[in-house]
Formats: structure tokens, sequence, C-alpha cells
């Protein structure tokens, strides 16, 4: 076969097939706890054999200051922020980590309750206070795309400093996916077979 035609026939399919890729979402939540100064880690589990073109991670959670009670239900006095929280992400044997302790340096007192999505797009950075909102990573979250989604999500939150917990009420990942591997995949097989078309018709040749 001219291997002209070839190339034309991959290249071909390579757009096709990019382009009617089916995209989908994966909602997943999972349960919080308490933690003070200590750790806790949640698991849930996607059965999805699409992969992964985006992920976004949402955490609903309190900080009590002065308080070992188990529950963030009471409004107290004292410092609640101050360098004592951490978020990170695991999936595939690789670790994200969302939010390091070093964030919050602000004091605030109370009950605080804060709803956070982590988000490569979002335009802007956590600042010092805890706040609601979109914000980004501190490690960006696209070091998945590209994974098959069939796999288990741990959570992982710290808190670092005793009498004031840490409690995560529910938290949740967001996956974007397609159903067949992002485009750069299908490019870099198609070049591979049209090298092997072109090594065949070169051999051919010399016969």
């Amino acid at each position: 076969m001219n291997v002209e035609i070839l190339k034309s026939a991959f290249a071909g399919l390579v757009l096709s097939v990019s382009s009617f890729a089916n995209a989908g979402l994966i909602s997943l939540t999972g349960d919080g706890g308490w933690v003070d100064a200590s750790s806790l880690t949640k698991s849930v589990n996607s059965l999805s054999g699409e992969f992964i073109t985006d992920v976004n991670v949402w955490v609903d959670f309190s900080k009590c200051s002065n308080t070992s009670t188990g529950s963030c239900d009471t409004f107290n006095t004292g410092g609640t922020y101050d360098n004592e929280i951490e978020f990170s992400l695991m999936y595939n044997g690789i670790n994200v980590l969302l939010l390091p302790r070093s964030t919050f340096t602000n004091s605030n007192s109370g009950s605080i309750t804060e709803f956070i999505t982590f988000d490569n797009q979002a335009l802007q950075t956590l600042g010092t206070s805890p706040e609601s909102g979109n914000f980004q990573p501190t490690n960006a979250l696209n070091v998945f795309n590209g994974l098959s989604a069939t796999g288990s999500w741990a959570f992982t939150f710290t808190d670092t400093t005793g009498s004031d917990g840490l409690e995560v009420h529910r938290w949740g990942v967001d996956i974007t996916t397609t159903s067949v591997p992002e485009p750069t995949t299908l490019a870099i097989f198609a070049l591979g077979i049209m090298g092997l078309a072109s090594r065949r018709s070169l051999l051919a040749n010399k016969k």
C-alpha cells in the first residue's frame, strides 16, 4: 500500500477519534472526620475505565479553637488557624499537596466553616486567611491527566496542634473523563504505525 495513503488514513483516524471522544463527569463524595494534632485519610473508589482529563477537589470543613470535644459545634476564643492544617490527595501512587500547613497564618478565633474547591483553572490562590471559594492547589492536579479513572482516591487531612481541632464534614473529587486517550497519545501511536509502514515499503523497494 502507498505510504502517503497510509499517512492520510492514520491522520484521519486520529482526528476523527479525538473529535468523537465522549467527555464525562465522575463526582465522588467521601466521609470526613475529626483530627486534633493528628492526621486522617479517607478514600473513595471510582469504577470508570475512562481516561482523566481534569480533576477538581472540594472540602467542607471547620476549624475550632480551644476545644477537644470531637466536633466544631461551639464558638470559642483563641487562635484557630496558625500554620496548623494540611490537605493532600493521592491517586495511582501520585501524591498532590493541595494545602500546606504554612498557608493559613491568620489566627482567627471560633468555629469557622469553609467550603474550598481546588481547581487548576481557578483565578485566585489561597491567602493567609481562610475563605470559601475556588482556588488553585499548591501542586497541580493535572498530573493525573491521561490516567485511567479506575482506582482509589485518598484524601488526607492533618491538624498539627492540639486543643483546637479540625473537622472535615465531607470532601469530594470531580473527575472529567474521555472515552479515548488524549490526542497526543493517539498521535504517537499513529506515527509509530506510519514508521513501520515506511520501513516495510523501503525493504520492499530493495528487493
